[in-house]
């Protein structure tokens, strides 16, 4: 009945000109109101079994693996709002998101917070919900953080990795605060990988889960022994973008491969869940690499110098980054474009990398500095001037 019910959901919107994956995960969906226009991809999760539910306006686009949960206060999500991978948001205490806005990767919205009073566990205490404001054309770069009853401005930037705690102004951050026929299509799809898994499988002894999403293989070469497993996405949408896996490359589930230039992996590289690589700059990780879950390499940044026009049509500027051998970057980590990791460094959970490192240098921290070097002491910290 469930199924069913999905079934005549998807079908209905695609008459009235959304996209909604029959891979989707709805529930609620009495509780859903769309626009025209609407996207929700594969694998994304959208719960509206709480009233008021989820209303998306014109335009709205829901990427792989992000998460939208109404909850008893609702979200609603204005006209051209990109929510990107492994995004969520949370409506406990009810989240308004306005017109033009972009929702980075792994960003969470969460509009409750737990008590934590000595005398009782967590757990059994009830939660505080407060309602969050995101007013329109603002950009929320990767794996930020927005706290119950927090307001954020028109045309403001969040950068990667904050957390915001507080009321963000309109127009605060960088310049810009100085002024300045489906179903056909997806077994075609299906039929492709199954042709890609076995002849990865015959040709150099790789596995290739068929649950995962692998786009334009012919722009995807591996090596020999490669794991790709279940959840799994990597996509090289044109002529001119390269995705090259080395020997004994893994890929574990949920990661995201995003390639409009060259994605190359070294060998023995180890990618952990739900991390994301985008490439829309030449991206070159080098071998034995540990990249840990939800961990973010993103290789451009959008343009938000005129507050006239919305972020989201200035848009962007792309930069290599090369990751060089022996690196571990810890979970939550961001990789920002134009970026140097010297060989055997080691990048702290959570940090977001601005500036290159040396060799064998330890980073924490937002934005990330040195804090020491593996073999050596740990840095001094810094002199007031």
């Amino acid at each position: 009945m469930n199924l069913l019910k999905h079934l005549l959901f998807v079908v209905q919107q695609r008459r009235a000109g959304n996209r909604v994956s029959f891979s989707a995960y709805i529930k609620g969906h009495d509780g859903i109101q769309l626009g025209h226009g609407c996207k929700i991809q594969a694998d994304a999760s959208v719960d509206a079994t709480r009233s008021p539910g989820v209303r998306f306006g014109d335009k709205v686009e829901i990427n792989r693996y992000a998460y939208v949960q109404g909850g008893n206060g609702g979200v609603r999500i204005a006209d051209r709002v990109r929510v990107n991978n492994f995004a969520i948001i949370n409506g406990s205490g009810g989240v308004d998101i306005g017109e033009d806005t972009l929702i980075g990767p792994g960003v969470q919205i969460i509009s409750y917070q737990h008590r934590y009073a000595r005398g009782a566990t967590i757990q059994s205490q009830p939660v505080i919900a407060a309602p969050i404001r995101i007013g329109r054309d603002v950009w929320l770069g990767a794996n930020a953080v927005i706290m119950a009853g927090v307001s954020i401005g028109d045309g403001a930037v969040v950068a990667a990795g904050a957390v915001v705690r507080e009321d963000v102004p309109e127009f605060t951050g960088g310049c810009r605060r100085a002024g300045h026929g489906a179903q056909g299509a997806d077994m075609k799809l299906w039929f492709s990988l199954l042709w890609f898994a076995l002849l990865a499988r015959l040709r150099g002894n790789s596995t290739v889960s068929l649950g995962a999403h692998i786009k334009h293989p012919r722009n995807v070469r591996l090596g020999r022994g490669c794991k790709i497993r279940t959840g799994c996405v990597i996509d090289a949408p044109d002529d001119l973008a390269c995705v090259i896996l080395g020997d004994g490359v893994d890929l574990n589930r949920g990661v995201y491969l995003g390639a409009f230039g060259r994605l190359e992996i070294g060998d023995r590289t180890s990618i952990n869940r739900n991390a994301a690589i985008d490439a829309r700059g030449k991206v070159t990780i080098g071998k034995d690499v540990l990249i840990g879950p939800r961990a973010h390499v993103i290789a451009y940044r959008h343009v938000f110098t005129s507050r006239e026009q919305p972020i989201n049509t200035q848009g962007m500027v792309s930069g290599n980054v090369t990751i060089e051998d022996d690196v571990w970057i810890g979970a939550g980590a961001i990789v920002l474009e134009g970026i140097v990791i010297g060989r055997g460094s080691v990048i702290g959970a959570g940090a977001v990398v601005t500036a290159s490192c040396a060799p064998y240098s330890i980073l924490a921290g937002v934005p990330a500095r040195v804090i020491g070097s593996r073999g050596g002491d740990s840095a001094a910290p810094p002199v007031a001037p």
